[in-house]
């Protein structure tokens, strides 16, 4: 018989708040075992980077329900060992530094909320999940291949995630931007050709792409307003050059997600899409820098694919 959970805990995640949730989580088992002996549920906690993924890999036809408890990240290392044919539900308890996919599904900053949620109820929403296909630089290898739940990006925002992952300043959105201020000093133009849905649009030079199933990245950035878990589409975001000051001048409006109207904005939905760089660009899933080199990238949506446990009432 399956057993109904795995947590799967980034004791890293959160600056260590994922760590201290264990003894929250193992009692809310306890206590569900105790009432339904029928119902298990294991705790592992991850020891590397994509442990996530190889855990997922190992365990998901012994478990119904696979939940992630730590941020962005770690939740990107487990959809990425998910088998295509899967049926298991995920879920996940934010537990990171920006858990911008959690809000979009209605879950809570407050563990016992959280627990509760995927516990207790059986709200399931099926939901889009995205994949970026790219090739590096130089390499004559095969195209390497990832899965994003929420975002992805081209140019500055990468780079604005690579260095947030290595600082060890503020927390959260305090982070981020922080990041972006870091990010300035040392970023130059891409000069970018993409076709969306097999229309050319000459982009030129760009600021960045930024791409995403969810609405917003960096902890709360509403980058692409009008993205839809759910909606069969992709969301993109293309900057176009600006200077630092009005980088700086119109950061709120992104923050609000006001920023469309302005006519260094171009925003686009689509299903799939390719992105040819002229030099090679830093890329991210989730908040992951996975290259720093690349130059041919595609996107692709995966329409509603993946279920989820969720938090309806916030929905």
């Amino acid at each position: 018989m399956k057993k109904k959970f795995l947590f799967i805990i980034n004791p890293t995640a959160g600056n260590g708040r994922s760590a201290r949730s264990i003894p929250k989580i193992k009692g809310a088992i306890d206590n569900l075992h105790a009432k339904s002996p029928e119902i298990k549920g294991e705790v592992i906690t991850t020891q590397y980077k994509n442990h996530a993924t190889e855990l997922v890999r190992a365990y998901q036809n012994n478990y119904e329900r696979i939940i992630v408890v730590g941020g962005d990240g770690t939740l990107n290392e487990a959809i990425n060992g998910l088998d295509p044919a899967s049926e298991t539900i995920m879920g996940v308890i934010p537990e990171g530094s920006g858990n911008d996919f959690a809000k979009m599904i209605g879950m809570k900053q407050d563990i016992d909320t959280n627990i509760d949620i995927i516990i207790n109820h059986e709200q399931i929403k099926t939901i889009d999940v995205g994949e970026i296909e790219f090739i590096e630089n130089g390499s004559t290898s095969r195209p390497q291949t990832r899965k994003f739940i929420n975002s992805a990006g081209i140019g500055f925002d990468a780079l604005v995630s690579d260095l947030k992952n290595r600082s060890r300043n503020f927390q959260g959105f305090s982070q981020y931007i922080w990041s972006i201020f870091q990010a300035l000093k040392k970023y130059s133009f891409l000069d970018i050709n993409a076709a969306f849905d097999k229309v050319t649009n000459e982009v030129k030079k760009s600021l960045l792409i930024a791409i995403s199933n969810g609405k917003t990245y960096g902890g709360g950035i509403k980058v692409n307003p009008n993205a839809e878990i759910d909606d069969g589409l992709l969301d993109a975001c293309i900057v176009y050059p600006i200077t630092i000051p009005k980088i700086l001048w119109h950061l709120r409006k992104f923050i609000k997600g006001t920023h469309g109207s302005l006519d260094i904005i171009k925003l686009i939905r689509f299903k799939e899409a390719e992105i040819k760089t002229e030099q090679q660009a830093f890329i991210h899933v989730d908040g992951e820098v996975i290259s720093d080199k690349a130059t041919n990238i595609k996107f692709i949506v995966d329409p509603k694919s993946q279920k989820f446990l969720v938090n309806e009432s916030s929905l």
